[in-house]
């Protein structure tokens, strides 16, 4: 182990690769301050779920109105892996979010969660790399 990995250890990030979702899904929510619900909570800023259209379809809603979609082409989606494109601009500005039960375990959901933390620790390892390079100059 390297030296810029020993100071993100210390400060509490460990390598992708060594931690499971449910980890990083904290530790992104921590950086963030934001936070995650999937009992319903009119107090959320943005809401994930699925819901099924009057022919039977399956459809998927990310909308930061509590009453539903305002905007069917910007909050209504038919593809899931769609409507976690919302997802890392809700946490990044530290929203509460609600994720329907249904959804906690989607692929997709875990996807982002993987490829946000993978993000952070990348610009960590940068900035703690140039803080020691600094050190030693």
């Amino acid at each position: 182990m390297n030296n810029v990995e020993d100071f993100l250890k210390k400060s509490g990030w460990e390598r992708p690769d060594y931690l499971d979702t449910d980890e990083k899904c904290e530790a992104v929510l921590k950086f963030y301050d934001a936070d995650i619900v999937n009992g319903y909570n009119d107090s959320a800023d943005i809401y994930f779920y699925e819901e099924t259209t009057a022919d039977g379809y399956s459809v998927y809603v990310a909308t930061y109105d509590k009453n539903g979609p305002t905007c069917v082409s910007e909050d209504v989606f038919y593809y899931e892996t769609d409507m976690f494109s919302k997802f890392r601009t809700a946490l990044e500005e530290g929203n509460t979010i609600f994720i329907d039960q249904d959804l906690m375990g989607s692929y997709y959901l875990q996807d982002e969660i993987d490829m946000l933390y993978a993000d952070l620790y990348e610009r960590m390892y940068e900035k703690i790399d140039e803080e020691l390079n600094d050190k030693e100059e």
